[in-house]
């Protein structure tokens, strides 16, 4: 017994060495972190108010039907020339020059062959936009073959609000537990965005707390609670 309390002890138990290599490593963040939000950052400005010109009374124009404007065959097989895949960006294609279609699918690779017909390329947007957010989650959850478990204690949640939200997979989470359960799941930013979309919500470059975030994901830093850690610091709002 003596030796089991002994054993427990060490294994829990910080060197002083290993504490100040754990605040050189945090510091080493922070540094990073302070850089990549000066260059990231863009705040939202207010609109010059303009003056409005006069509005000249004209008459009245009779209303035409609008025209519904079809891709000729010859747009169309550009088109279907066109439909490439990305990590990154999705799938895009465009019929004109000022019509772009274009939609993040990261996980869908392995089930098509690029290029994609225009029709197809039709399809999987549609599909993919009517797709809930915890199809995408459990998809994930199974790709990464993570236990739940692992998922929530990650994602800085109780097994009750785990449940809570997953039973309840007719509503989307709140934006918060959105973002967490992504990290939880190690997903990349690209995977990210495209995991709390379905929920509603996205990340933007307005928002510090949103570039900490960002760049937490970028280095990999999975575990909710250490991401805290650095929100703290920069007195932002936690997760």
């Amino acid at each position: 017994m003596f030796n089991f309390i002994r054993a427990l002890f060490k294994k829990n138990h910080k060197t002083a060495a290993q504490i100040q290599a754990e605040q050189l490593q945090f510091k080493a963040i922070l540094e990073k972190a302070q850089l990549y939000l000066d260059q990231q950052f863009t705040p939202l400005s207010p609109a010059p108010a303009q003056e409005k010109a006069p509005v000249e009374a004209k008459a009245p124009v009779e209303a035409k039907a609008p025209v519904e404007e079809k891709p000729t065959p010859c747009e169309k097989t550009k088109a279907e020339d066109n439909c490439r895949y990305s990590i990154t960006s999705g799938v895009r294609f465009s019929i004109t020059s000022e019509t772009r279609y274009s939609v993040s699918m990261p996980d869908i690779e392995r089930d098509n062959k690029y290029p994609l017909s225009f029709e197809r390329a039709m399809s999987l947007i549609h599909e993919y936009k009517e797709e809930p957010f915890y199809t995408h989650f459990f998809k994930y959850l199974n790709q990464k073959h993570f236990t739940p478990p692992e998922v929530y204690k990650r994602a800085g949640m109780d097994k009750r609000y785990y449940s809570k939200l997953i039973s309840n997979s007719t509503k989307n989470p709140p934006r918060d537990a959105a973002i967490a359960l992504s990290i939880a799941l190690k997903l990349d930013f690209s995977e990210t965005k495209c995991l709390i979309e379905k929920a509603g919500y996205t990340l933007t470059h307005s928002s510090k707390r949103d570039i900490l975030i960002e760049y937490c994901i970028n280095e990999k830093i999975y575990d909710v609670s250490k991401i805290n850690e650095v929100l703290a610091k920069f007195d932002q709002q936690l997760l």
